[in-house]
């Protein structure tokens, strides 16, 4: 998942970089936005939800905040066809809610499945034993 500076960079779309000078910077770069009359979505929206998500304790937190950037990715998202946003806001929007989906299928995967029980309730799962009876006809 992202950081919210590594956020705050992905979302810098309406942004072009330019070579600057001053005297007392000397050489640096400038991040003019460049916006057309179009609507597009608010990608500051999610900072407080990469921010929480960085900062929870524990897996219940960040699954909360997970599900709201999902949620939201998905209802922007779904009006791709219907709205005239460019494509740059979308495939931003759509590489945040990839990586929410890949973070919620690390903490909550089959892998961890047994492991988060175990956190949840505080005791293992007992062992089972499965018979299987199969008859073959020949």
């Amino acid at each position: 998942m992202f950081t919210l500076a590594q956020w705050k960079n992905v979302r810098r779309v309406d942004h072009i970089s330019l070579p600057g000078f001053s005297v007392r910077r000397g050489f640096y770069w400038a991040h003019p936005r460049v916006r057309g009359i179009e609507n597009r979505p608010n990608l500051k929206i999610y900072d407080p939800w990469v921010e929480a998500f960085n900062m929870a304790q524990n897996n219940i937190d960040k699954i909360s905040n997970l599900g709201l950037i999902i949620e939201a990715a998905a209802l922007i998202l779904s009006q791709r066809d219907t709205d005239g946003y460019k494509d740059r806001y979308y495939n931003v929007i759509n590489t945040l809610q990839n990586h929410a989906l890949a973070e919620v299928n690390i903490i909550c995967g089959a892998g961890n499945q047994q492991a988060m029980e175990n956190y949840i309730t505080n005791q293992s799962r007992p062992a089972k034993r499965i018979y299987i009876n199969v008859i073959i006809v020949t």
